[in-house]
């Protein structure tokens, strides 16, 4: 756009090709390390997470958690008996969240920074909401409503 409207000056063809070379090698840059980052150690797997005896898994995948202006990445489990949020060691923020399925009093979907139609929020017993960014929000939405029990 910058080059359609004159803010830069003309450029020839083969500084035209250069650039797109520029680009889609720093895209590809970036992609290798984002698919490097969500393979590493760093990255909570299913079996990381703590279960205590007879707890069984129902659904898991990544997610981002929002705590105090921090989306905080890691991994979301839903369990038999608890929602189970483990942020990997990158985050500023490392507390876990675990919240007792009893405590859950409302699951809706939510929209991150009211565009992205990928969130989740769990309100707690309390009144406190949790929010959080996940892939395949309706398996998640429908997942919890299966086994999330309310009077």
């Amino acid at each position: 756009m910058a080059v359609i409207e004159g803010r830069f000056p003309s450029i020839s063809q083969g500084g035209s090709a250069a650039l797109i070379r520029e680009y889609a090698g720093n895209a590809l840059f970036f992609a290798v390390l984002i698919w490097l980052f969500l393979r590493s150690p760093i990255i909570p797997k299913a079996a990381d997470l703590p279960l205590e005896p007879g707890e069984t898994l129902v659904h898991t995948g990544l997610a981002n958690h929002f705590l105090n202006f921090e989306g905080r990445g890691g991994r979301l489990a839903l369990t038999s008996t608890h929602l189970r949020f483990l942020p990997h060691a990158v985050n500023l923020q490392r507390r876990s969240v675990d919240i007792p399925l009893a405590e859950i009093a409302n699951v809706r979907p939510v929209r991150i920074f009211k565009i992205i139609p990928n969130g989740i929020a769990v309100t707690r017993s309390s009144g406190k909401v949790e929010r959080f960014a996940v892939n395949g929000r309706m398996e998640w939405l429908d997942a919890l409503n299966r086994i999330v029990k309310r009077p």
